[in-house]
């Protein structure tokens, strides 16, 4: 089974980043499918109106970068490894090696 993960990142966003030059080669190992959703952070905190930013705010993203797998967001480059725990959960993907990584 082939998850997807949408990536909500903001490019001025020095945590999506972070977790941008990370995800490729996880979501490959774990056999997961990458959507990527870029949205303007700032408008959020100014209220303005985009339609990225608007379906942003109804998810409930506060920050950048956001991840999500299924319903269930995970928010900041620290909770990557968390959006790979809950593929590996479901049962999608590569299982981690003893050091922990994938």
């Amino acid at each position: 089974m082939n998850a997807a993960i949408d990536v909500w990142f903001d490019f001025a966003s020095n945590y999506s980043y972070l977790s941008v030059m990370r995800i490729e080669a996880l979501a490959q190992r774990a056999g997961a499918t990458i959507r990527w959703q870029p949205f303007l952070l700032g408008p959020i905190f100014a209220s303005f109106g985009w339609a990225q930013t608007e379906k942003a705010r109804a998810l409930g993203i506060f920050g950048a970068p956001a991840f999500f797998v299924g319903n269930e967001m995970y928010w900041g480059n620290d909770r990557l490894d968390d959006v790979f725990d809950s593929l590996r959960e479901r049962g999608i993907g590569a299982s981690r090696n003893g050091d922990g990584a994938l």
